[in-house]
């Protein structure tokens, strides 16, 4: 193409002269129009794009040198930051940017099967299933794929240059806890030492020479740990003063039933079924001592079966959202936590209004300490805006001292010179961390951040402070409110507040096609206040974050009992009402478990569990007991042919007068037969 034509064709496209393309393929015949960094068009900032071009340059900077995909000229022209970078005349061709980007999947495949090169950027395995431990995701030294035999052997040692070990756990499907190291070993060595024992078997008594002898010797059991080596244990006394490890079994109850009747000693089950008789209880808890968990939507799903989408208005609302929870729904994350900090900010700046709350985290609290039993990720250094993301995002999450840095960089990015232009495109800007909440506001190009002290809260979760934030909108002129989360719990907490709030409450709620919109005031008035105040008793006795479910039973099942039985509804608007339960709703919930099981009529769970244990027992009783067919006349057993009367009542009289009669019949035939014969 001649210069006059080029210049031409640059006027058309509205290309600047001066136009620099920092990804500049010279052998393309069509670059294309170009987009500036400053460009409209670009649906994230300019700091973001060039964050994804630098990691587009480290993934292709990481093939073999003789690579075509390697475009070692092109990365080369991509600046390390815009400082003193004109926004106006520099950025990319469109054609010169799909040809850079693209065969990126190509690229990860040819890092995952070249581990031994060595990489520049802690960022280009992020997309592959072996990556740096933890502790190393900002070193630059090399990356080793653990061998097959070092995975069935359960000896996980990256052959690195530092020398660490690969972070793996073996997890309890049950709850998802960690194993003990010494069963999680065995279990994972248990192949292997099976096939070393069948080896010395064939050796040792099967081979020539072999002595017939040791052949039929017993073969010595490996004494292995399982699984079961997880289970809870608790010390018992017997009563002639030793002390019992006893380990929870699933089967050691009726175990112990079935060595009782072998000795002949009676048990009365109502008497035995007021003891626990295991150290978890199988309808609450697993085996390894944790809560046992339903899946919590249920419940709000059978609710929502037939409510219809909401539609939300567009004037006079302000947006809450559940800072955590978008924290795992983020998606194309930025290389650094400064970019990721404005990736969350530019989301919640499209909602014109919002109130970005996070959590807390307490030490002490029923939560983090399960979350410290589950286990959790190393803890990361998060120094500022420009350290760089690790790999694995959500094992990152997983552990609140990094959640806890997150939120606090949040505010700090928010509320700095960077934020400025994004925070002109919104009106109210609150953001919540640590319990306390910041309302973001520009003055001349500066952010300034103001405590809101009536927003103060001490509670853990941003589920149980909601409510304060909708109070708070309503002071402040905002007619409705739309509550963002993928969680069931703010359902049912925003549906027992939703007729004390002074404005129209919506909630964003669920994930993928489950998502949807609903009008939590207008369900609250068709469902009316007391069903509304019952349904949250109900969903946290059925099993929600701090509470056990019941095995097998779910959320739907007591739902339906609890619609069919309508006396318990007072019992679940009680439940919380007080830090102690009270004793007659007490009651009342264990009659309702009872109902739960099959056993309305019954008041106690005791005597439920003994009804049921006498239904799946396998009874011995004698064979002249009643009900077994047989009868016992002195120390003699006859067969029991019938039971009951034999003849209906009005013919028992008529038995002596029949009777009589066929005898005299009996006499006479006995007679002639006798007189026919002297005749003969």
């Amino acid at each position: 193409m001649s210069n006059s034509k080029k210049r031409k064709y640059d006027e058309q496209l509205n290309i600047p002269t001066d136009f620099r393309c920092i990804i500049h393929n010279s052998g393309l015949s069509n670059h294309g129009d170009c987009v500036t960094l400053n460009s409209t068009k670009l649906k994230v900032s300019a700091e973001q794009k060039l964050d994804q071009l630098h990691s587009i340059r480290n993934k292709r900077l990481a093939e073999p040198c003789d690579s075509p995909h390697r475009m070692h000229d092109i990365c080369k022209s991509i600046p390390a930051s815009l400082c003193g970078i004109d926004l106006n005349i520099t950025g990319y061709h469109r054609g010169c940017y799909q040809a850079f980007t693209k065969n990126l999947d190509r690229l990860s495949k040819a890092e995952c099967t070249k581990h031994s090169q060595k990489h520049h950027s802690p960022r280009i395995f992020a997309n592959c299933s072996n990556q740096f431990p933890p502790e190393c995701i900002f070193c630059k030294k090399l990356e080793v794929k653990p061998k097959k035999h070092e995975i069935q052997s359960g000896v996980f040692n990256s052959q690195t240059q530092h020398g660490n070990k690969l972070s793996r756990r073996l997890l309890s499907l049950a709850s998802g806890a960690p194993v003990p190291p010494d069963a999680e070993q065995d279990v994972v060595r248990a192949e292997v030492m099976g096939k070393e024992a069948k080896q010395r078997f064939i050796a040792e008594r099967l081979t020539h020479g072999a002595s017939p002898i040791k052949f039929f010797d017993p073969i010595p059991k490996s004494k292995l740990k399982s699984m079961e080596a997880s289970n809870k244990t608790v010390k018992l006394t017997a009563p002639q003063g030793k002390v019992i490890q006893y380990q929870e079994q699933s089967n050691i109850a009726f175990m112990l039933l079935v060595k009782a009747q072998s000795l002949n000693e009676q048990l009365d089950l109502e008497e035995l079924m007021r003891f626990p008789l295991t150290p978890v209880p199988h309808s609450l808890g697993t085996p390894d001592g944790f809560f046992c968990k339903s899946n919590k939507a249920a419940l709000m799903n059978a609710i929502l079966q037939d409510v219809p989408q909401a539609t939300t208005p567009s004037e006079s609302t302000i947006y809450i959202q559940d800072g955590n929870a978008l924290f795992h729904e983020l998606t194309n994350l930025a290389p650094t936590f400064g970019g990721i900090c404005l990736q969350i900010l530019d989301i919640m700046v499209a909602r014109k209004n919002f109130i970005f709350s996070t959590d807390s985290y307490f030490p002490n609290s029923i939560k983090a300490q399960e979350r410290v039993r589950r286990g959790c990720s190393r803890k990361f250094i998060v120094d500022g805006p420009a350290t760089r993301r690790p790999a694995d995002f959500k094992e990152f999450l997983s552990n609140d001292d990094n959640k806890t840095q997150l939120c606090n960089l949040i505010l700090r990015v928010w509320g700095s010179e960077s934020a400025a232009s994004r925070l002109d495109r919104c009106g109210t800007a609150v953001v919540v961390v640590g319990g306390r909440a910041y309302q973001l506001k520009k003055t001349n190009g500066d952010v300034r951040t103001e405590e809101i002290f009536s927003l103060v809260s001490n509670q853990e979760e941003t589920d149980t402070r909601v409510v304060l934030y909708m109070h708070y909108a309503s002071t402040i002129g905002y007619q409705s409110a739309i509550v963002r989360t993928p969680d069931s719990d703010l359902f049912f907490i925003t549906l027992f507040h939703a007729q004390s709030v002074p404005l129209t409450v919506y909630l964003d709620v669920g994930t993928g096609k489950q998502r949807q919109v609903v009008n939590i005031s207008e369900l609250a008035d068709s469902q009316g206040a007391e069903y509304s105040e019952t349904l949250l008793g109900l969903h946290v006795f059925t099993g929600e974050d701090v509470t056990s479910a019941f095995k097998g039973k779910g959320k739907v099942t007591p739902l339906r009992k609890l619609q069919s039985n309508p006396k318990y509804h007072k019992t679940f608007r009680m439940l919380g009402d007080t830090w102690t339960v009270e004793e007659d709703v007490m009651q009342m919930l264990e009659a309702f478990v009872c109902v739960m099981y099959g056993c309305p009529r019954e008041r106690s769970v005791n005597t439920c569990r003994a009804v049921l244990l006498k239904k799946n027992v396998i009874e011995h009783p004698e064979p002249h007991d009643e009900g077994q067919g047989w009868t016992k006349k002195n120390e003699v057993l006859e067969p029991l042919w019938a039971e009951g009367p034999i003849l209906p009542p009005t013919l028992v009289d008529l038995v002596e007068n029949v009777q009589a009669e066929m005898e005299e019949e009996d006499d006479d035939g006995c007679l002639e037969i006798s007189v026919s014969d002297d005749d003969e």
